[in-house]
């Protein structure tokens, strides 16, 4: 609905709101507004996609007041913007990515470079699904050094794009062959892992040279894991959780994907929110009541 709340961790007091929805003419979109606020640098970004082209606004992350507008015609999407950094080494300076777009006939779209301090838009790459009923959901990713990928499912695929030193924005490569909906791929040692496909029935992981785009490996994971979220491991490799409750640890292979350990943690539909890792600790949201009546719940594993 567009409401934003501050709130005081110790008592949940709220220091401030706003209703970016009034405040900004936010469009409708398919989904409501999903991006998740950046706070960085003493601002909280977040997309609004409101009137006069007021793409995104950056508030004062203590009082709520207004810093300033990022003005462009793509509208908001639900990506959530991530800080990245660009310039001559020993000169380098804070921006922030962004995958967007919102409902629009004819549908627009695609990933913005943002100056933290002024939010001047400093580079910008098309990417969008011809249909109007496509969304811009995945996250940008940082694979190496300047650059970015970026991927969308409706068959508009992935694009991995080039910072300049001007904060411009240059594509570099882009394939069909990995087009996630709603969820953030990750690099790892020079690949890219993410989940391609529009349903759970169809959905396969896809493994991609992150210097060229060519196509590893590509894996259903047995047909009913659906699409996944990933969490990086490092050395122990990779953690999977599909949408129905499905947990593996993988390790990505130049040829094929070797699975160390695979658990069903509960069944349930539409188990799409990250899971989390702290220490060895692992939490599990389950988002809709499971096959056995077990209801919508947070739960926590040792791992």
């Amino acid at each position: 609905t567009g409401l934003l709340h501050c709130i005081d961790l110790k008592n949940g007091r709220i220091l401030w709101k706003r209703d970016l929805g009034s405040d900004y003419a936010m469009r409708d979109n398919f989904f409501g507004h999903g991006s998740t606020p950046l706070v960085i640098r003493g601002k909280v970004l977040v997309p609004v996609g409101g009137s006069q082209e007021r793409c995104v606004v950056a508030l004062d992350a203590l009082t709520g007041e207004e810093l300033w507008v990022a003005e462009h015609a793509w509208g908001a999407g639900y990506a959530s913007a991530i800080p990245a950094r660009f310039g001559k080494i020993g000169l380098e300076k804070d921006c922030v990515l962004l995958f967007t777009g919102g409902e629009t006939r004819p549908p627009i779209g695609g990933l913005l470079c943002l100056d933290l301090e002024s939010g001047k838009v400093l580079g910008e790459i098309p990417h969008r699904a011809r249909i109007a009923e496509s969304v811009n959901a995945a996250s940008p990713l940082l694979v190496v050094g300047n650059k970015v990928f970026t991927t969308e499912a409706y068959g508009s695929g992935g694009v991995l794009s080039e910072i300049g030193e001007d904060g411009a924005l240059h594509k570099v490569w882009s394939t069909v062959k990995l087009g996630s909906q709603f969820l953030t791929p990750i690099a790892k040692d020079g690949l890219i892992l993410g989940f391609d496909g529009q349903n759970a029935r169809l959905a396969e992981l896809v493994c991609l040279d992150s210097s060229t785009g060519e196509e590893k490996w590509r894996d259903d994971l047995g047909g009913k894991f659906g699409r996944g979220n990933l969490v990086d491991l490092g050395d122990r490799g990779v953690l999977a959780l599909g949408e129905t409750g499905e947990i593996l640890v993988f390790k990505p292979g130049k040829t094929k994907v070797e699975i160390l350990q695979r658990e069903h943690l509960f069944e349930a539909p539409e188990t799409w929110s990250i899971p989390v890792l702290a220490g060895r600790r692992l939490f599990v949201m389950q988002n809709e009541r499971a096959r056995d009546g077990a209801s919508p719940r947070l739960i926590c594993y040792s791992y």
